[in-house]
Order: C-alpha cells, then sequence, then structure tokens
C-alpha cells in the first residue's frame, strides 16, 4: 500500500553495474541520506539505496519540520543538553528552508503554527513546565484552550516558524541534482574491513572500496558489536488520512493516547495509537504505520562507532530536523572541523541502566513471543503457516508463499492485512505481500523462489 507521499513519478536513477571506488560511502537513500550527500557533495562521494530513494521510512512520515517535539525539553532531563538540542533543532529549520528556496525545489514548504496541548487535566502542568523551559530559550509561547481546527482542549500553547512539506517532492527534487554520486537497487550485504579501507560487498557481487562509511539508514545493520537491539525500542504508530480543509496549523498532545495533526492542501493527516512494537496491538482503519527508534535518553545516535564508520539514526519520531542535523554534524566530522554539538548525539553517550534494561526486554520478548505464538487469533486461518513458510490467499485467490522468519534475527513474521506486508515484530523489518526487502534491518527477500 502507497502513502500519500508516494503519490508521485520519482525519478530514477542508475544502478551499480561494476566495482568503484570513493573516499565516502553513504548506505541508505532516505531523508538522511541525501541530505548528507548535499552536504558532501564537493568531496568523493557516493550513495547506494537498496531500494528506491526516499521508499523507506521516508514515505511513512508525518513530515513535521518543527522543533516542538511533544515535551521532548522536559524529558532530556538536563537543561543545557535540552537547551543545545533546541538550537540543533532551530538551525536545522533555518537550514532546510534555506536549502528548498535555493535549490528552488517545488515541495509543499508550508509555514504553521506548531500546538502542545493536552485534554487530561492531570497533564496541564506537564505542558506548563515545557512551556516555561521553551520561555528560558527566549520562545514567546502563546496560550491557548482551543486549536484552529475549533477543538477544545485542557490547555495549549503554540510557537511560530514551524513548517510542514512534502518530504519525496523534496528528495526526489534534491536527489536529481546530485544524480550522477546516486545508485539505486544496489543492496549491501556485508561490509569488511582491512588496510583501514572498508569493502561493502553488493548483492551482485560487486565491491565498493572506500575510506569511510556512513550508514544513513533507519535501523543500521553491520553493527553486532553495537548492539543495536539494545540501544533503543522500536515505537509503531499508525497514520490516517482524509479530505479536509486546510487549517494551516500542526499540533501534538502528551496525552497516553497520541494524537498528532497536520494538513497537507485539502488532506488531514492524523498519527495515533503510537506503542511499543514489542507489543503488537490489532489495529485496523488507518492508512499506513511506521516505526522510530525511541532512544533512552531521547537524542538520536550521530557519530563514529569505530574508525571510519559513522552512524546516523534514532531520531525518537522527528526525523524530517534529525536528519539534517545529522549531515551537518557529519559534514563537519568528515572535515575535521570543530562542532560543539558532536558530544551531544555521540553514540558511545553513557546510558540510563534502567531504559537499557526495558530495551533489552522488549527485543527479548517480541523474539520469545513470535516462536511461542505464530498463528494469531486475528488472523482467521489466512495466512496459515507451514514449517519455515507462510502463504496468504489474497482477494483474487492468488498465493503469496514466503518464507516465515526475518533473516535478521529469525523472528517470526506477522501478515499485515491492512498494508498487505510481512512485519517483524521484533525489530521492524518489512517485506511485500511477495517478500521483497521494504525496510531494515532485514537486508535479504524472504521470497520462496
Amino acid at each position: 500500500m502507497k502513502t500519500l507521499w508516494q503519490d508521485i513519478n520519482m525519478h530514477k536513477h542508475k544502478t551499480l553495474d561494476k566495482d568503484i571506488n570513493c573516499d565516502i560511502l553513504i548506505i541508505g537513500g532516505g531523508i538522511t541520506g541525501i541530505n548528507t550527500l548535499y552536504e558532501l557533495k564537493n568531496k568523493d562521494v557516493i550513495l547506494v539505496e537498496k531500494n528506491t530513494i526516499g521508499g523507506g521510512i521516508t514515505a511513512r512520515s508525518s513530515a513535521k519540520i518543527t522543533f516542538l517535539q511533544e515535551n521532548i525539553y522536559s524529558k532530556i532531563n538536563n537543561l543545557d543538553k535540552a537547551e543545545s538540542y533546541y538550537e540543533c533543532n532551530k538551525l536545522a529549520i533555518k537550514t532546510l528552508v534555506n536549502r528548498i528556496n535555493k535549490e528552488h525545489i517545488n515541495c509543499d514548504l508550508e509555514k504553521v503554527k506548531s500546538y502542545l496541548y493536552t485534554t487530561k487535566i492531570e497533564n496541564i502542568e506537564k505542558i506548563k513546565k515545557e512551556q516555561k523551559i521553551l520561555e528560558t530559550f527566549k520562545e514567546s509561547p502563546q496560550v491557548s484552550n482551543i486549536l484552529p481546527n475549533k477543538m477544545l482542549v485542557n490547555y495549549a500553547f503554540s510557537v511560530d516558524n514551524t513548517y510542514v512539506f512534502h518530504p519525496l517532492k523534496y528528495l526526489n527534487e534534491l536527489a536529481y541534482k546530485l544524480k550522477d554520486k546516486i545508485y539505486e537497487h544496489t543492496n549491501i550485504i556485508n561490509i569488511k574491513n582491512d588496510d583501514n579501507l572498508y569493502y561493502c560487498y553488493t548483492s551482485n557481487n560487486y565491491v565498493i572500496k572506500t575510506k569511510k562509511v556512513i550508514l544513513a539508514m533507519f535501523y543500521p545493520y553491520f553493527l553486532i558489536p553495537f548492539l543495536m537491539p539494545f540501544k533503543g525500542n522500536l515505537e509503531k504508530s499508525y497514520i490516517t488520512i482524509k479530505k479536509d480543509k486546510n487549517k494551516h496549523f500542526s499540533a501534538i498532545n502528551i496525552d497516553d493516547e497520541l494524537l498528532s495533526i497536520r494538513y497537507n492542501k485539502d488532506t488531514l493527516i492524523t498519527v495515533t495509537n503510537s506503542h511499543n512494537l514489542c507489543f503488537n496491538k490489532n489495529i485496523h482503519d488507518y492508512s499506513w504505520s511506521n516505526h522510530d527508534i525511541i532512544t533512552p535518553d531521547y537524542l538520536p545516535y550521530i557519530g563514529f562507532i569505530k574508525n571510519n564508520l559513522i552512524i546516523a539514526t534514532g531520531y525518537n519520531t522527528w526525523g524530517m530536523t534529525g536528519s539534517v542535523i545529522a549531515s551537518l554534524i557529519i559534514k563537519d566530522i568528515i572535515s575535521n572541523k570543530e562542532n560543539k554539538y558532536i558530544a551531544l548525539f555521540d553514540p558511545k553517550r553513557s546510558k540510563s541502566i534502567i531504559k537499557y534494561s526495558y530495551n533489552i526486554f522488549s527485543s527479548m520478548y517480541s523474539l520469545i513471543g513470535s516462536k511461542l505464538n505464530k498463528n494469531k487469533e486475528y488472523y482467521n486461518n489466512n495466512p496459515i503457516f507451514i514449517k519455515d513458510k507462510a502463504i496468504y490467499v489474497d482477494k483474487s485467490g492468488v498465493k503469496h508463499i514466503v518464507y516465515n522468519k526475518c533473516p535478521h534475527m529469525k523472528c517470526t513474521l506477522l501478515f499485515n492485512e491492512t498494508e498487505q506486508t510481512w512485519d517483524c515484530p521484533c525489530h521492524g523489518s518489512r517485506f511485500t505481500i511477495d517478500g521483497d526487502t521494504l525496510v531494515g534491518p532485514a537486508n535479504y527477500s524472504i521470497r520462496v523462489k
């Protein structure tokens, strides 16, 4: 199932058909990869994407460009770090808007007010705490008890200078300007390090030899020493769209029942029902779903994890600005320039032991649960699981047969009838109805040949 953003014809890019050398290899053609490629475009750099540009997590975003991110500054729980994160987001917004204007990118960019609100009396003090923090950052929040769509709330405040846009229109035009450096349908399945060089092997048996590797993917694989499953938990949310007149604002609450709102021209986009991926919910009646990595301290992972190997991930649902922050920091890292925010996002920074333990529990709960309960009661015998395979029969009577284990860590897959995908309940990999990889960390198809 396509998302709202996939209503456009994306430019096609070449596929790697030979061994090549470069100084810098970016793996991942989502918004992080393309933003980073743009920042490094004057260097000897190439980008590879295993599917198509923007076809993964970026296409599933609600695409808000804002520094008002729920009550994240309260959650960070350190005023200096919170202010640094605020500064980074303000810089990211300015950078992105300037880039769109400079490159004349038509991506439905619209300046809107952003609202933070609650419909629960018990959450009013939480909202006020976030408001006070923003006031210390010299913002001027405007208090209200009603949103522009006439929705009554117990307490809300708004800020200016935030935006919404069409993420794939943005990526499509920017990637086309960088087309000489991009390879689509080029899947890296192994990385080896030897004599200070990285050898990156594709599924078509070609080799890319490079000095530096940037893992600009939603869920980095190749990182066994980094123990990615334990460095954050996955959150799943559900996006619904319907026709409505543009009210020219965006909003998000801080209540347990998430409700995030934005408009794209004549379409209302809402995000609801966010939950830890390990606790599966049988939710229907939505347009598409998305996954986000939630880190223990609510800050992304951006930087070196070993010599000349860089990651950028863990945006805590705020990838539109997070991706720009990552691209600016990575540019300075690559150029050996000083950047006062490098330590803030260092992937090797210390973590909360409590949250670290929770992430271990989430990962193991999903893994064990998927193996104990393959035939979920809400399937109604379609699909059915036979040994290592799963069979789904569509409305036309066509059988779709796949292997029922995720290639990443062998979790048993679930069938998502709403989106017609096979989903991993452990680490978020997704596959088409016939088994092709849509979103990692899985790097191999589950097709039955």
